[in-house]
C-alpha cells in the first residue's frame, strides 16, 4: 500500500500484483484477467526490456483492452538497452496510454530496494519523479469516475 498525503489529507493506493501474464491460469483454471476484471482496477503494464518483449508487450495491451481494461501506463525495465520503449511509443501514444522506462534492476538483489531507487534517482538513470507520475496517471481517471471515494483530493497532488 502507499500513502499519499497532501496537508490533512491522505489517499492510499493498493497494488495487485500478478504473477506468469494476463492468460496464465488462475487458482480455478480461468485466465487472470478474467478473474480480475470484476474489479474494475487500472492496469499498470510491466514489460521487459529483453529481446522479444516488444511483441509479448503488444499482446498484453490486445488482450487487456479486448477484456475492457483500463490501462493505465505501460513500464518497461529495460534490461538489455534496446529501446523497446521506443519501438512502443507510437502505438502508446495511438491508445493514450503512457509509457515510463526503468534501468535493469541490480543483481544480485540489494534487499531493500530503497537505496538502490535514491541512488538511481541522484544518477538520474530514472527520470526524476517516475513514481509521482505513473502514481497521478493511474489516480487522475479514477478521480472523474469515483469522485465520492475521492473526495476532491487529487486536485492538490500533482506530479512535478
Amino acid at each position: 500500500m502507499i500513502e499519499l498525503q497532501t496537508g490533512d489529507n491522505t489517499q492510499e493506493i493498493i497494488i495487485v500484483e500478478t504473477a506468469g501474464g494476463v492468460c496464465s491460469p488462475s487458482a480455478s483454471g480461468a485466465h487472470q484477467a478474467d478473474v480480475y476484471r470484476g474489479l474494475r482496477l487500472p492496469v499498470v503494464l510491466v514489460g521487459d526490456g529483453k529481446l522479444g518483449d516488444i511483441s509479448s508487450t503488444m499482446s498484453v495491451i490486445e488482450s487487456l483492452i479486448l477484456r475492457g481494461y483500463d490501462i493505465a501506463a505501460v513500464c518497461i525495465i529495460e534490461t538489455d538497452d534496446l529501446g523497446n520503449l521506443d519501438a512502443l511509443q507510437k502505438t502508446l501514444k495511438s491508445l493514450n496510454i503512457p509509457g515510463f522506462s526503468f534501468p535493469a534492476l541490480p543483481t544480485p538483489s540489494i534487499i531493500p530496494l530503497d537505496p538502490w531507487f535514491v541512488s538511481q534517482e541522484n544518477n538520474l538513470q530514472i527520470p526524476c519523479n517516475n513514481i509521482t507520475k505513473i502514481n497521478w496517471t493511474i489516480l487522475k481517471p479514477w478521480e472523474k469516475k469515483l469522485p465520492k471515494y475521492t473526495g476532491g483530493l487529487l486536485h492538490n497532488i500533482k506530479p512535478q
